[in-house]
């Protein structure tokens, strides 16, 4: 008989967003290891000066056996980032979420509640239109699909193909 090892809370996977309500700074991550216990993710930081947009924000943490999930940055312009969230048992949802930010530049944005939210992977056939400058209406439809895993910056790669009908702008049609 195997011996199967017991899991501790919820597995977590995707691509999240964290922002407070009452302000444009967003959080974005990619959870890059999510196998209950031992949860790891790349974030990157928008809307704030205090740090890059493009900086990667390391952090390492668990989700215990109550679902609590805690992470814990590694420091980035002097400053330290707590995340935590009560994770839903089907690992889809999180309530209850926190950030505190301490030390270094962003230690401005301090502890706050957040809200937070999992984006679905981009997969399918997207249609609908673009104006150009003069007003007038292209169709365009697109075949799309979005890596299920984030690669080691936590970054979620998108391809796919376009395709303009009925556009003379385009004799041969872009992919």
């Amino acid at each position: 008989m195997a011996n199967t090892p017991d899991q501790v809370g919820t597995s977590l996977s995707g691509n999240w967003s964290f922002a407070p309500g009452n302000s444009s700074v967003v959080l974005n991550l990619g959870f890059t290891q999510g196998a209950y216990e031992t949860v790891s993710a790349v974030a990157r930081l928008s809307g704030t000066s205090c740090v890059s947009p493009s900086t990667d924000i390391l952090l390492t943490g668990s989700v215990g056996g109550n679902n609590q999930m805690m992470l814990v940055s590694s420091p980035f312009n002097g400053t330290t980032l707590t995340l935590q969230a009560q994770v839903a048992g089907n690992g889809e949802g999180m309530a209850g979420a926190t950030w505190s930010f301490s030390g270094g530049n962003c230690a401005t944005l301090g502890l706050a509640n957040v809200t937070a939210t999992n984006y679905s992977e981009i997969d399918g056939t997207y249609t609908g239109t673009f104006l150009d400058n003069s007003g007038n209406q292209l169709a365009v439809s697109a075949l799309l699909e979005q890596t299920t895993q984030p690669d080691e910056n936590g970054q979620f790669s998108l391809s796919g193909t376009a395709a303009f009908p009925g556009n003379s702008c385009f004799v041969d049609q872009p992919t």
